[in-house]
């Protein structure tokens, strides 16, 4: 970097802060007593990202009450924060990332207000905070860095563009296939493997699509981290689920759970994200007991991750017979707060299956209704929940001879593929 490059960045953030706070070209030139900051000709030149003399970028930066400094520095420091980010992010180190998010806290108190600093200073902070707690920044920021990608380098572009794909699933506002269509040039930057296999498992059968990644992973597994190799397996593995080869994505699944054991250091939000992938597969291979200690884990950590597979955990448990555990479940789950409508009658399923006292009859005609008024939504998602929720219709005609419920139950169904 040199200091042509920030001031280039610094005069379109000028425009772009002056047209945001509705100030007029002329209002912004004006000093007093009739004295200018520059002609209009030279703002024009300064917003559009032409280098001038340090002094107009000072006095134009104080009339948006904002301070310009290029600080030899400085400049150093903000791209050893950049070569420090991309490294934990290349290794996904809890650690790392946690000293790196305190460092450039500090940073961010001394530079408040300086313009471009301040602005890649939140933004590797936003990233950090984003995989170590989830937090998102606020819609004006992700303005000023849909904005900003305009603006900078290659490299800082790659980086807001890395930040943008990260959270576009959860901002609703971002257009996703956009800036997925501006990530493909970077596919084979490590930073943006998870993009790229994303893109190729969207755009190919999956057969096909798997063969393309095995490939593309055996030509870059001994360049990549441990991490890197977890998005590839995790992506792998729901592939290969999706094709019904429920014994290949258990075996990829181990993998992941021995590199997780390996090295626990991964922000808590990968891990979970791990675990529930692991309870999906580990259910599919009927290995109960391995999906109920992921789906735990899960749990406990933060119940909403679960979501859906709360009906995997619930029926795990009742195919183990491990009811007790069940039931003291269902009593804790009395007091949380559900943010979907459909977890909260999942739970309260299996709360009249186990815990109200009904008659036999009562109790099946009871969640015969709540399946075919608000769980048959499930099946449509997954073919365990279609499973699941098959046999407990079953276990309940089989006590009240409601066929025609049953049989209501299967023309819901009937047109429910998941299998491509």
């Amino acid at each position: 970097m040199n200091g042509n490059y920030e001031k280039k960045v610094i005069g379109k953030l000028l425009g772009f802060y002056r047209q945001r706070m509705n100030i007029d070209k002329l209002e912004i030139i004006q000093i007093s007593n009739g004295k200018k900051i520059c002609s209009l000709k030279t703002l024009k030149k300064i917003e559009e990202g032409t280098v001038v003399s340090d002094h107009y970028y000072d006095y134009l930066a104080v009339s948006l009450n904002m301070h310009f400094s290029l600080e030899e520095n400085d400049v150093k420091l903000l791209q050893q924060y950049h070569d420090q980010l991309i490294s934990s992010l290349h290794v996904f180190s809890k650690s790392l990332m946690t000293e790196l998010l305190y460092d450039i806290e500090q940073s961010l108190y001394l530079m408040n207000n300086v313009i471009y600093f301040e602005e890649m200073l939140n933004l590797f902070h936003d990233i950090l905070d984003y995989h170590l707690n989830e937090n998102l920044p606020s819609r004006s920021t992700i303005d000023l860095y849909l904005a900003l990608k305009e603006m900078v380098n290659h490299e800082d572009k790659k980086l807001i563009l890395y930040f943008l794909y990260q959270i576009c699933n959860v901002v609703t506002y971002l257009d996703r296939s956009q800036i997925q269509q501006e990530c493909l040039p970077f596919y084979t930057d490590p930073l943006f493997i998870q993009n790229h296999l994303l893109h190729i498992s969207q755009n190919f059968i999956p057969f096909d699509a798997y063969h393309r990644i095995k490939n593309f992973y055996i030509q870059i597994k001994n360049q990549i981290s441990d991490y890197q190799k977890i998005t590839i397996y995790s992506i792998m593995a729901m592939i290969q689920l999706n094709m019904n080869d429920v014994k290949s994505a258990y075996k990829t699944i181990c993998k992941i759970l021995a590199l997780i054991k390996s090295n626990p250091d991964y922000p808590d939000q990968l891990l979970l994200s791990l675990h529930m992938r692991a309870t999906i597969v580990c259910y599919a291979m009927k290995q109960y007991e391995q999906a109920i200690q992921n789906a735990l884990i899960c749990y406990h950590a933060s119940y909403k991750q679960l979501n859906y597979n709360h009906l995997l955990l619930f029926d795990a448990l009742e195919k183990t017979n491990q009811i007790s555990l069940l039931i003291n479940l269902l009593k804790d789950s009395q007091t949380l707060s559900f943010h979907n409508e459909v977890v909260s009658k999942i739970f309260k399923y299996y709360q009249i299956k186990h815990l109200w006292p009904l008659t036999l009859i009562q109790k099946h005609r009871l969640l015969t209704d709540l399946i075919l008024n608000q769980l048959i939504p499930l099946c449509k998602y997954s073919e365990l929940y279609q499973n699941i929720l098959t046999e407990e219709m079953l276990a309940h005609v089989a006590i009240t001879r409601d066929y025609k419920s049953f049989y209501h139950f299967l023309q819901s169904n009937k047109f429910n593929h998941f299998h491509s």
